[in-house]
């Protein structure tokens, strides 16, 4: 098994296949996950993401994730995402 890539806010990664924009990264082994990201960029969504078996997956598979446009700090975030499109 690989250790973690090295990301910092801002940056693509693919989670299930998924691309995501790096919100949030936090102490490998936290208790929430390694990072947060906001996926979907018609219906932006955040969730929490850990490295598990050489691959970002969903820290909670049941959580959808939250309403990423309501939240003013996760914008810049929803406009990368955009962009990248």
């Amino acid at each position: 098994m690989s250790d973690r890539p090295n990301i910092k806010p801002g940056d693509i990664i693919s989670v299930e296949g998924a691309r995501c924009v790096v919100f949030r990264v936090r102490e490998a082994g936290h208790a929430f996950g390694d990072c947060e990201v906001v996926c979907n960029s018609e219906k932006p969504a955040n969730f929490d993401v850990v490295w598990r078996n050489d691959a970002w997956a969903s820290a909670n598979p049941n959580d959808i994730g939250g309403y990423a446009e309501r939240n003013e700090e996760l914008r810049p975030f929803i406009r990368i995402l955009r962009q990248e499109v």
